[in-house]
């Protein structure tokens, strides 16, 4: 049998495209691609089948399973290792590292000014907020997540309230920014 006409097959990749489409990190667009990789990957499987190890159909919904699965995490990777816009905008058009390192040239004490202000408004922080932005001082967003057990949105909304607090606190940059109050 040609397993690129298997009807039962083409079903099967269409129900775990529709299914990673829905629940995982891909878009409707990636539909066709995602069913097309399933069943590449299907037909490559194909001639492994072992008909004394159990039903033509079984195997169909594993290897389509199975695929689905490492489908899945390579987009949860994807997103996970993505670059949010609002991590990079700054003002000007700057990062936040090159407008630091430009405040700071400007003036040497103001150095000891902003860690001194920084400490301090860490302080004043809500124990979950200072949490969050000590770990992620140091640590990337997957191991702040790790560590504190929130999702990665929960990570990025606190490190959002934490970066608004600076703002309100006039220590970092304020144009080209939105209040999250």
């Amino acid at each position: 049998m040609n397993p690129l006409l298997d009807p039962y097959a083409l079903k099967q990749a269409s129900y775990q495209a529709s299914r990673l489409v829905a629940s995982s990190a891909f878009r409707p667009d990636d539909w066709e691609d995602i069913r097309q990789e399933l069943l590449l990957d299907f037909v490559r499987r194909a001639p492994k089948f072992d008909s004394s190890r159990g039903k033509w159909g079984g195997f169909v919904r594993g290897v389509m399973q199975n695929h689905a699965t490492v489908l899945a995490k390579r987009g949860y990777r994807r997103v996970r290792h993505e670059v949010l816009e609002a991590d990079l905008a700054c003002s000007d058009g700057q990062d936040e590292q090159t407008y630091f390192e430009t405040v700071l040239q400007q003036d040497p004490t103001r150095e000891l000014e902003l860690s001194v202000a920084v400490r301090g408004l860490l302080e004043q922080l809500p124990g979950h907020l200072r949490r969050v932005a000590l770990l992620a001082a140091e640590l990337p967003v997957t191991d702040v997540q790790t560590a504190t057990g929130r999702s990665r949105t929960g990570v990025y909304h606190i490190i959002g309230q934490v970066r608004q607090a600076f703002v309100d606190a006039g220590i970092g940059p304020t144009t080209g920014r939105r209040r999250s109050r």
